[in-house]
């Protein structure tokens, strides 16, 4: 084996360690580099910002009812430069001592939990806006559909209501199979007057409506002479009336005693009669009209289009 040569250089120097320096001094020109890099350093950190997120302006989304909280261990970066900073800070703060992980969210809760925000749009499930804007049509379809029906009554039953006519006794005026518009705004502020086409719910059936002429008024007495009538011993003139006017042989089961003439009506009363005089069952076989059974005046004939016309 070679022998081992001795060292000839100079001897080495003993590394010199310096006490360590108060925190906060600073170092001096003649501490060694190795004695400032030995030092602790102590990083301010940066403030934990405590506001919460700003609220997603009005209108946007809300996340469905199953996204209620975030997926478990997914991590959300914030909504805005703010909060992401606030969020980095946090962890920054809390990492070095391990009790937070870099897929955990802050501790304080996000506005869009406490529901005081909307949801973040990338937690909102896509495949249900179709659900949603399905659901929203049959719901605005709905509230149409009801707001008109209830229209259609609240027209039919107070303002004007439609008729067809099934029967003969009003010829010529009326035909077989003509219908007919009733309008109920006029005997609100007054009563029906002679020459007057009315409806009425039928003394024998009241859920049937009945169509007639009004001949007399309350208080008016009627009689039948000789195929005429004659109203408070006037004879009537009667253009729109077909055949001769004659008393009936028999009367409804509805009458008390059998109807005689002269009558006089009382203060609730009318006279009706079809303009088909030899052909039709009106005041002469049911008696008398009582004034709150009347339901409207037959103005317009509104089929066949041909014939579209005001009644009179």
């Amino acid at each position: 084996m070679p022998e081992e040569t001795p060292w000839e250089g100079p001897e080495p120097e003993e590394p010199t360690i310096s006490e360590p320096r108060p925190l906060g001094q600073l170092p001096t020109e003649q501490e060694p580099v190795e004695a400032q890099q030995a030092q602790p350093q102590f990083i301010e950190p940066l403030a934990v910002d405590p506001q919460p997120a700003q609220p997603r302006p009005t209108g946007e989304r809300h996340a469905p009812k199953h996204l209620a909280e975030p997926p478990a261990g997914k991590h959300f970066l914030s909504r805005s430069e703010k909060d992401d900073t606030s969020e980095r800070t946090y962890q920054s703060r809390h990492m070095a001592v391990g009790t937070v992980s870099p897929y955990t969210r802050p501790a304080y809760p996000q506005p869009w939990q406490t529901g005081t925000a909307d949801w973040p749009k990338d937690l909102i499930d896509e495949d249900d806006e179709p659900k949603r804007s399905l659901a929203k049509s049959l719901v605005e379809w709905a509230i149409v559909i009801a707001c008109a029906v209830g229209v259609a009554l609240l027209v039919r039953n107070f303002v004007v209501e439609p008729f067809t006519i099934p029967s003969e006794s009003m010829l010529e005026t009326i035909q077989v199979g003509d219908r007919v518009l009733g309008e109920k705004l006029s005997y609100l502020v007054r009563a029906p007057e002679a020459g007057d086409i009315v409806t009425f719910a039928d003394p024998e059936d009241p859920e049937t409506t009945l169509i007639k002429r009004v001949i007399a008024t309350p208080g008016q007495t009627l009689d039948l002479q000789d195929g005429q009538v004659v109203v408070d011993g006037e004879p009537l003139d009667e253009p729109y009336a077909v055949g001769q006017s004659w008393p009936l042989p028999t009367n409804s089961a509805t009458v008390d005693e059998p109807i005689s003439y002269p009558y006089t009506l009382g203060a609730d009363e009318i006279w009706v009669m079809g303009d088909n005089r030899e052909n039709s069952l009106d005041s002469r076989y049911f008696g008398p009209i009582e004034l709150e059974d009347v339901s409207s005046r037959a103005w317009l004939k509104f089929w066949p289009l041909s014939e579209i016309g005001v009644l009179s």
